[in-house]
């Protein structure tokens, strides 16, 4: 029988790009997922569903039976910091854990966050060398479960991948930017200053994932913190080489969103930061987990998120397949088709 790959996170945005590639690459996909995952973008894939806890060793030790590869999506972006921790985490432990006593070794892709390694500089971007300089707590906390993959680099063949911000159909967040331009006529900037950020597009990533588990270098094991990486020691970045603002996207995308006199307003990060807050408290009053909190405002006001993606093109024969033009072009497209515009 063929081992199975095994998914987490695979009903959320990019887990289910990921799921659907591997179904159509004619390889067996477990789907692990929670009782109150929203399945819809895995109807009519031929997958198995598993619910599991990864905090559960006996739910996570079903899961892994018969997989030879895992890739590792599940997590939290926003939350309190507890929340962060047990996602991030606390989860990526139980799931290690786990693949380390199957009795073969499982291959593991695991995906971080170019926020565990921290922003940039606008003259340079950031490198797998570099110190990790996390500035959120989420930032801390994706690193954190790095650390943890860390540990078990010497049991088990670990590639760490941090995306910058990921874009494409069924993504919410990049929807709620677009809402804004078309319904109010206006992109609204956070600052003045306007960093670079690193985006990539959602079938980009998934092909640099794959990639990842073919040919990508693994962790070493490595005594003490984790503060940096060697060029092996099997950590990539993944992104568009060509960065943008939010102004330069916002100026981009208004003609395809029949919006061509769009508005530029930068509001300053002092007027942003009580809304921050109090979306934050209401979030954690209610126990909800709401994208915009003041962890986000720090993240949004650091001075460039750029990375470099040298090493991904020569070690992955990596490359975006098409431009970031025609890539927000095709998203937008699917937002209009899909009512989400």
């Amino acid at each position: 029988m063929n081992e199975s790959v095994l998914v987490t996170g695979a009903a959320g945005f990019i887990g289910s790009h990921l799921v659907a590639d591997l179904v159509k690459q004619g390889r067996p996909v477990r789907c692990l997922v929670r009782k109150t995952s929203n399945r819809k973008w895995l109807d009519g894939l031929e997958v198995e569903m598993v619910e599991a806890d990864l905090a559960d060793e006996a739910q996570v030790t079903k899961a892994l039976e018969n997989v030879g590869t895992v890739y590792h999506l599940a997590g939290a972006v926003a939350g309190t910091r507890q929340q962060l921790q047990h996602a991030n985490v606390t989860c990526t432990r139980g799931l290690l854990q786990g693949c380390a006593k199957m009795p073969n070794p499982v291959r593991v892709v695991h995906v971080s966050s170019l926020a565990a390694a921290g922003p940039s500089t606008r003259q340079r971007p950031r490198r797998a060398t570099d110190p990790c300089q996390p500035v959120s707590q989420y930032g801390h906390s994706k690193l954190a479960g790095e650390q943890v993959a860390l540990e078990f680099a010497d049991r088990l063949p670990i590639t760490i991948v941090r995306p910058g911000a990921v874009f494409g159909p069924r993504d919410s967040e990049f929807a709620r930017l677009f809402r804004l331009i078309r319904s109010l006529r206006c992109n609204v900037l956070l600052g003045s200053h306007d960093p670079p950020v690193g985006m990539v597009h959602v079938a980009d990533l998934v092909k640099l994932l794959v990639e990842a588990e073919m040919q990508g270098t693994c962790l070493q094991s490595l005594a003490g913190p984790m503060n940096s990486y060697s060029v092996d020691d099997g950590v990539y970045f993944a992104s568009d080489p060509k960065p943008l603002s939010f102004r330069e996207l916002g100026l981009k995308v208004r003609g395809m969103l029949h919006r061509p006199h769009a508005w530029t307003i930068p509001l300053p990060v002092t007027a942003v930061r009580p809304f921050a807050l109090m979306t934050q408290v209401v979030a954690q009053l209610k126990d909800q987990r709401i994208v915009f909190n003041l962890d986000k405002l720090r993240e949004g006001a650091q001075d460039a998120w750029t990375c470099e993606v040298k090493r991904e093109f020569a070690e992955l024969n990596w490359r975006p397949r098409r431009s970031i033009d025609e890539r927000f072009r095709e998203t937008i497209q699917w937002y209009f088709d899909n009512h989400w515009l």
